[in-house]
């Protein structure tokens, strides 16, 4: 009888445990359940997975989300939260813009001599090839200006180890069908297009004095705005190319139309950034934060916050070298010191992307994982805010 009772004990202790168990999964499900991101149009946003996502653009007409994964172009329909439609590219598909008129999609393929023009009525897809030299052997960066033109940027020797050398950049026009050559550029060239299209940063890559132009797409000039004295990875332009946002691994340098510094959104290292196209407000990514980081360009301080599931990675090119230091200590002697010296070299489409919607009513975070949604927020006390100072960069 005792022994019987000693058992039953037992067994009902690890009942207890089971039961607790299982109670603490379920509240731990219930937990993850409620950090998930929620439906678009709350502050909490909706996530659309798409492994290994390179870029994106919003199609409001049909309330669209393209997605590139290098593999594809994934159609996401952004109002009943489903994919369409998945397209194969061949090429390396990262960057993509939509025309003015949402009636095209641009893509780039990184290793090809062509474009990808896509008509979104149909999703019919054209091939836009044009002449390049060898060494051209991609497509790294484009967009598309109010006058439905692509300006785009070009890949050297596919970019993958230690070849570096310059490339053209191109304008395709849709009227003509014809690609001409714009500007000699360094590889890795980014190019952002302005909230209102009428213009589109440059910012070369791969070469120390970093210069920023901007290109005029009613006048299809291109004029000289700054040397960022840095490697540019990425740049943002704001509508009117009033101001300009160049980020790097202390924060992000902010810019005005003729070049002059403004500041730096000082911090962790930003990944990309992008400008609100209807408001003097930029949306910022950092590497480690599990949030993005809208800032007032007015006040340059923090005005929204949009809560991410996890935090971010910036990734980059690592060079190890070692360095020797050797000088005399004697006649017959000498003292050397050996180092080795580690520097990390950031480049586009490696950790992902900011987008705005050309209303302003929402922004896209393109992460590895996928593509964030966020209804965006109006800005707290606004009319409080000062006017920038701005500060000649010397």
């Amino acid at each position: 009888m005792r022994v019987g009772s000693h058992a039953w004990a037992i067994r009902r202790a690890w009942l207890v445990l089971i039961a607790s168990m299982l109670c603490a999964l379920a509240g731990a499900g219930g937990s993850l359940a409620a950090d998930r991101p929620s439906p678009a149009g709350d502050s909490a946003g909706f996530f659309f997975e798409v492994d290994a996502a390179k870029d994106c653009v919003f199609d409001p007409q049909r309330q669209r989300l393209y997605v590139t994964d290098e593999q594809q172009l994934v159609v996401l329909d952004t109002k009943d939260r489903k994919k369409v439609k998945s397209i194969d590219l061949p090429g390396k598909v990262r960057a993509c813009d939509i025309s003015p008129d949402y009636k095209y999609l641009a893509v780039a393929p990184f290793s090809g001599q062509f474009i990808f023009w896509i008509s979104l009525d149909d999703l019919e897809v054209t091939q836009v090839k044009f002449k390049a030299d060898a060494t051209e052997t991609g497509v790294f960066d484009l967009c598309v200006g109010v006058d439905g033109s692509v300006l785009f940027s070009m890949v050297f020797l596919n970019s993958e180890g230690a070849a570096s050398g310059w490339v053209k950049q191109r304008r395709f026009d849709l009227v003509s069908t014809a690609v001409t050559v714009v500007a000699g550029v360094r590889m890795d060239t980014v190019v952002s297009g302005s909230g209102d299209r009428r213009f589109a940063a440059v910012a070369e890559g791969n070469i120390s004095s970093g210069p920023l132009r901007v290109y005029d797409f009613q006048k299809q000039k291109l004029r000289d705005v700054a040397a960022t004295n840095a490697f540019n990875y990425e740049i943002a332009c704001s509508s009117g190319a009033r101001y300009f946002a160049r980020p790097h691994g202390r924060g992000c340098d902010l810019y005005d139309g003729n070049g002059g510094r403004l500041g730096n959104l000082a911090g962790k290292p930003v990944i990309c950034v992008a400008f609100h196209p209807k408001a003097d407000r930029v949306f910022v990514m950092r590497d480690g934060e599990t949030s993005i980081q809208e800032y007032s360009l007015a006040s340059q301080k923090l005005a929204n916050e949009y809560q991410l599931e996890k935090a971010l990675v910036i990734a980059g090119n690592v060079n190890d070298r070692v360095v020797a230091n050797v000088h005399a200590a004697g006649r017959d002697m000498v003292i050397g010191h050996i180092s080795r010296v580690r520097s990390v070299r950031y480049k586009a489409f490696q950790s992902g992307r900011v987008r705005v919607s050309d209303d302003g009513e929402k922004v896209f975070v393109v992460v590895p994982a996928g593509v964030y949604m966020f209804a965006t927020k109006k800005p707290a006390n606004s009319a409080k805010e000062t006017k920038f100072k701005v500060i000649e960069g010397k």
